[in-house]
């Protein structure tokens, strides 16, 4: 439990002080975007720590801790996309809520790219050239 509970205060302050500058909210999603996939890299394990844990059904301590960081990490990037979306820098009707699970599942496969190249050096590079393709994502058919 103490490894969760450092991740999550990791995450948070990762996250916290990517978004603290004052920018847009788009730049402050890519930001936190950057930051996230530097975190990952510089540490590996926690996601996949993370994410073993909530392979396994039932109830345990461990995968509530994991289940409350990440609804906590997602409700926090859903109100920078609600602001962006508010902003007018997204569209009107992207879902602030859904928009997290593609941020995340990018991150996750960057995650499984550097995994199968053994090394987690060029995950933040990669990182700068997906996301535009997110936004393209986010912004819809309307952007094209």
């Amino acid at each position: 439990m103490a490894v969760f509970a450092w991740v999550r205060e990791s995450i948070g302050t990762v996250l916290a002080t990517a978004i603290a500058k004052p920018r847009s909210p788009l730049a402050k999603i890519e930001a936190a975007f950057l930051a996230h996939v530097a975190f990952t890299a510089a540490n590996p394990g926690v996601p996949r720590i993370l994410f073993h844990e909530l392979q396994y059904p039932g109830d345990t301590p461990v995968r509530a801790e994991v289940q409350t960081m990440i609804s906590g990490y997602r409700e926090r990037l859903a109100s920078l996309f609600a602001a962006a979306r508010s902003a007018g820098e997204l569209p009107a009707d992207l879902d602030p809520g859904l928009a997290p699970v593609l941020f995340i599942g990018a991150i996750q496969g960057l995650l499984i790219e550097s995994a199968m190249a053994g090394s987690e050096a060029g995950m933040l590079a990669c990182a700068r050239q997906i996301f535009p393709l997110l936004l393209d994502g986010y912004r819809g058919r309307a952007e094209r």
